[in-house]
């Protein structure tokens, strides 16, 4: 707890009662800028967040909150078709470098190597030169980084982030208008630590594979499949009518000696016989469609 503040009239100094007018006015909860606190053994910056509540003046414009009247939004009190008057603000007070430290250790421990970490305020209403409101870098201890805040606090945002190599996120606080942004900034080592010592093996890698990629998509190529389907399909044509003409040849063999062997078994005048009343023989496939040799006995 922080008893000092106690008592303090906060619309006594100019961005602490632009804050308190503004969620007045708007009903929503109301982040004012980077302030220096009052009662602080340290030159460091904090932030409100207020919420002002509001009671319907129609129905208790003669009451306190001592006297448990019921308190709600300025919207709830206006959609329930009664009259807002201000009764009563809940105010939060952030320490801002305390908490980025504390929440950078938190979620990341010591992962974050050879990086500076920045916040800064995105608000409209917020001048080039009071944007900053945060900062963290692992190779400095807690009170450096306090210290090293309020040094660059008047630095502008594109002053801070001027390396090609820095990253900013921006995102907005839900409930609020207020809007931040986060931006990192690696230093020497950092690019030190994650450039390749071996660009041109990399490079030579990266086109051999680019290359052979290529080279299975044009075996893949419709033109090579279909010339390749057009010259099977011939070789098996071919194949096909070689093997037909050969199962022919030998169908007709066997059938042949079929015959031949049945004939032994007649005497001279009955094969004379049979040869005078018997037709012409025809030989068929396996079908029974195509007609391979006419055999006349």
């Amino acid at each position: 707890l922080n008893p000092g503040p106690t008592g303090f009239d906060i619309g006594s100094q100019v961005d602490r009662r632009a804050a308190f007018y503004e969620a007045d006015k708007t009903g929503l909860k109301v982040v004012s800028k980077r302030l220096l606190r009052v009662f602080a053994a340290r030159k460091e910056f904090g932030m409100l967040v207020l919420n002002n509540v509001f009671v319907n003046n129609v129905k208790y414009g003669d009451k306190t909150l001592l006297d448990g009247v019921p308190i709600a939004s300025k919207s709830e009190v206006m959609s329930s078709g009664g009259e807002p008057y201000f009764i009563g603000s809940v105010v939060a007070v952030y320490l801002l470098e305390p908490m980025l430290i504390k929440i950078i250790n938190k979620v990341f421990g010591r992962e974050i190597q050879n990086t500076r970490i920045y916040l800064f305020d995105d608000g409209a209403a917020v001048s080039e030169t009071e944007r900053l409101i945060g900062l963290y870098d692992p190779s400095l201890s807690e009170d450096q980084m306090m210290d090293l805040v309020i040094e660059l606090s008047e630095r502008t945002k594109a002053e801070l982030l001027f390396d090609k190599n820095s990253q900013v996120n921006t995102f907005a606080l839900e409930g609020t208008k207020a809007v931040f942004s986060v931006g990192m900034v690696p230093n020497s080592n950092y690019l030190a630590a994650h450039v390749s010592q071996v660009p041109y093996y990399i490079l030579g890698i990266s086109i051999a594979i680019i290359a052979i990629s290529q080279f299975e998509r044009w075996l893949g190529h419709p033109w090579i499949v279909s010339e390749h389907e057009l010259i099977r399909a011939a070789i098996e044509q071919d194949l096909r009518s070689k093997i037909d003409e050969e199962m022919k040849k030998r169908k007709a063999a066997c059938l042949l000696q079929i015959v031949a062997s049945d004939a032994s078994l007649l005497s001279p005048s009955d094969v004379a016989a049979s040869a005078t009343s018997m037709p012409p023989l025809t030989v068929q496939d396996v079908e029974g469609t195509d007609t391979v040799e006419t055999v006349e006995l």
